[in-house]
């Protein structure tokens, strides 16, 4: 395609030019849900799987479990999660920032993480 032929869709649900239309545009949700699902798959749920498949599903002992890093990387689980949320949006990290300062609601190893 060419940049004259792209077409953007704005907030109030027309579509314009890329060339023309306004500079602050709206995604339509499906290609924001594609990017968020991608973003969690890859960053998140793929580490956090095989962290699992080497280590094991604690079963009471969840501070350890985002303590722990892959043999591949050094970042522990809580600090892909908290990168992760960072990538998706400032939404998402005020979320994570929430959900950090809750020692009570999540490990102290996720919430040091998302702090």
């Amino acid at each position: 395609q060419s940049a004259a032929n792209t077409v953007r869709f704005v907030s109030n649900g027309e579509q314009t030019n890329a060339n023309t239309g306004p500079s602050l545009v709206d995604e339509p949700p499906l290609f924001r849900a594609v990017e968020i699902g991608t973003i969690l798959g890859l960053q998140v749920l793929q580490p956090l799987i095989l962290s699992t498949f080497t280590e094991g599903l604690p079963t009471d002992d969840w501070d350890a479990f985002w303590g722990r890093s892959l043999t591949t990387s050094d970042m522990t689980n809580g600090e892909r999660l908290a990168n992760a949320l960072q990538e998706l949006g400032p939404t998402y990290v005020k979320f994570g920032q929430a959900l950090g300062s809750r020692p009570d609601v999540v490990p102290p190893s996720l919430a040091d993480a998302l702090s």
